[in-house]
């Protein structure tokens, strides 16, 4: 192997103290030459040379594996290189690299790690709790190995979707394969001798078996992000995902932070794409919403804005624009008629965010299809003037109000209480018909018992004159007879 020439000597600043006494603390800077054996400030290391694949680069930085160079002199076949887990494309030689706080393309935002879901950071203090790690990157070339090895295939497994690998190949007629051996042999998928391990992320398992996801490690290097093991779920909030993947806006899934989620990213809709609610609009109620440009109060063509709520252009219309006339105007996110801010339209006709807030019973504010609310005193008590469902108190609810005689639970009359809550008095019996009915019982008892039998009367049950007081008094007589009769 041909190497370069060394190249110059990096130079370096260092601090010395001048050991002065005279008050004059000032430092003299001094400079700091990469090889010559000293480590100065700014160096990692400094072995004496400026050599390469000596464990200490030509600018004092330590060689490693997964710093990107293939240090052939170190063993090295290759080399992936050291990656951030949240981010691929960061390079790291450290954890420290991974948790820096870092500006978003395009967006006026910085977060850690530069991780589009990362926390929202000012600098990187704030990124000191940040779970990112620098780790080998197995993404860029499978066949290099986290050793900086170059994998060798031994053997191909029929029907399998990856092939197994070694990086030495057996050469003992007498070898026997066993997992732990550092030889993936048939069977297995990776074998990294004493290096196996069920807890340690992309470690290869004491199965000899890949990581997978759900095995409730973090294994970056296969694309997770996250792990739960059995607590990983696509419906519960704020959860690692079942692919091993962070929640994130647009999951169908409303997790901490978010007012929505309906499972896209359009805005419009409701439930914008940053997961806040939006006002939805209505076409033709002449109210200019969130997404309309004007709203003449009817959905008909030809009168400058059409059915969806969008200007027309036509050569019959004229348009001023102007902001503030209560137009949607081209160049105009919104015009509500005025100059004032807080009401969804700035003074500059740009949208302002409005808070959403969402009719709740109970909260003390009268909504929409509410009939009454008074917040905490809703209540299903006889003082209370409004229901814990928003209803007003009223006759057959089943409670008894203040203003009420009686409360059934119905609106029904003649059931003791009536449909406006009143007490009812039951009928007054027919004291006639209950008369002769007693009267025409006992009568027929007497009858039965006589050894002979008057012709019944076809009289009217309700009669009471003096017809029926003589055929009752010849009952009577004729009893007293038959009982004599039998004294004898």
């Amino acid at each position: 192997m041909v190497l370069a020439a060394p190249p110059t000597p990096s130079v370096f600043y260092i601090q010395r103290d001048t050991g002065g006494t005279g008050g004059d603390d000032s430092a003299e800077r001094q400079p700091g030459i990469c090889g010559d054996g000293k480590l100065n400030s700014g160096e990692e290391c400094d072995d004496g040379n400026n050599g390469l694949g000596d464990g200490c680069s030509p600018q004092c930085l330590r060689e490693f594996c997964g710093d990107g160079i293939p240090q052939e002199r170190m063993g090295e076949q290759c080399d992936n290189g050291s990656v951030c887990s949240q981010n691929e494309l960061i390079p790291c030689r450290s954890d420290r690299d991974c948790i820096a706080c870092m500006a978003l393309a395009d967006i006026a935002i910085s977060r850690c790690g530069g991780d589009p879901y990362g926390k929202i950071c000012s600098s990187d203090a704030d990124c000191g709790s940040a779970p990112f790690i620098c780790s080998y990157n197995l993404n860029y070339d499978t066949d290099c190995t986290r050793f900086c090895r170059i994998r060798t295939v031994i053997l191909g497994q029929a029907g399998s979707t990856q092939p197994a690998f070694s990086e030495t190949l057996p050469s003992d007629p007498g070898y026997i394969p066993f997992c732990g051996n550092g030889v993936i042999d048939s069977g297995e998928w990776c074998d990294d001798a004493s290096f196996n391990a069920d807890t340690v992320p992309n470690a290869c398992r004491t199965m000899c078996t890949l990581p997978v996801c759900g095995d409730n490690v973090t294994d970056t290097a296969f694309g997770e992000i996250c792990d739960q093991g059995t607590y990983n779920s696509d419906v519960l909030p704020d959860s690692c995902r079942t692919s091993c993947t962070l929640p994130f806006c647009g999951d169908k899934v409303r997790d901490s932070g978010e007012d929505c989620d309906d499972g896209n990213f359009y805005s419009g809709d409701g439930c914008s794409t940053d997961c806040r609610w939006e006002g939805v609009a209505i076409c033709g109620n002449s109210f200019l919403e969130y997404g309309e440009e004007c709203d003449d109060g009817n959905i008909l063509p030809g009168d400058g804005c059409d059915p969806l709520c969008r200007q027309e252009i036509s050569a019959n219309i004229s348009i001023e624009v102007s902001c503030g006339d209560g137009t949607l105007d081209t160049g105009e996110d919104c015009d509500d008629g005025n100059a004032e801010s807080g009401d969804g339209c700035a003074p500059d006709c740009t949208q302002e965010a409005l808070l959403v807030i969402l009719p709740v019973c109970g909260d003390g504010m009268l909504d929409l299809e509410e009939e009454c609310d008074e917040g905490g005193a809703n209540a299903d008590t006889a003082e209370a003037q409004c229901r814990p469902d928003c209803t007003r108190a009223r006759c057959g609810d089943h409670i008894w109000d203040i203003n009420e005689d009686c409360d059934d639970g119905n609106l029904d009359d003649g059931d003791g209480c009536s449909a406006t809550c009143k007490r009812e008095r039951p009928a007054a019996p027919d004291y006639s018909s209950l008369l002769a009915a007693s009267i025409n019982q006992q009568w027929w008892q007497y009858y039965m018992a006589f050894p002979y039998h008057l012709a019944a009367p076809d009289l009217p049950l309700s009669d009471t004159g003096p017809v029926a007081v003589a055929i009752i008094a010849a009952g009577a007589g004729a009893g007293m007879a038959w009982i004599r009769r039998r004294k004898r």
